[in-house]
C-alpha cells in the first residue's frame, strides 16, 4: 500500500510566484552581473584593504549571498516538490551551470584572503567601525 502525499507551498509569499515572475527574472538575470562587478571591485585588493573597505567587502558579500540563495532555494523547493517537472529541473540545472562558473570567478577571494596576515585581521576585528 503506498501512501501518496500531494505537498503545497505558498513559495510566493517568501521568494517567488514562479519562474514566470518578473521578481524571479530580475534577481535571476542580476546575479552574473553583480559577480562581475564584485570581481572588478575586489579582486588584487583584499590585502590593502583598510578597515573600512574591510566592512564595504563583507556587506557587498553578504548582499550578494542573499541574492544568490534566494534564487537557489526557491529552485530547490520548486524542484522538491516535483521532481519529474522538466521545466524546473532544467532551469535548476541551468543556474548550477551558471553558478560553478560564477564561483570560479570568485576563488581569488579565498586565495587573497590566505594571503592576509593574522595582525592584519586582528587589525579589522578590533577597529572601531566594526564597535556596532
Amino acid at each position: 500500500m503506498t501512501n501518496k502525499q500531494n505537498y503545497s507551498w505558498e513559495l510566493g509569499r517568501y521568494f517567488y510566484k514562479g519562474f514566470d515572475d518578473p521578481d524571479f527574472i530580475a534577481d535571476y538575470d542580476k546575479i552574473k552581473p553583480k559577480i562581475e562587478t564584485f570581481k572588478q571591485k575586489y579582486e588584487g585588493k583584499i590585502k590593502s584593504f583598510t578597515p573600512a573597505s574591510w566592512l564595504e567587502f563583507f556587506e557587498a558579500d553578504h548582499e550578494l549571498s542573499k541574492l544568490i540563495d534566494k534564487v537557489a532555494l526557491f529552485l530547490f523547493y520548486t524542484y522538491a516538490l516535483d521532481t519529474q517537472n522538466q521545466d524546473t529541473l532544467k532551469k535548476q540545472t541551468e543556474f548550477e551551470i551558471m553558478m560553478t562558473d560564477l564561483a570560479n570567478q570568485l576563488l581569488f577571494v579565498s586565495q587573497e584572503l590566505k594571503e592576509l596576515v593574522p595582525d592584519k585581521l586582528t587589525e579589522f576585528n578590533e577597529s572601531e567601525i566594526h564597535k556596532d
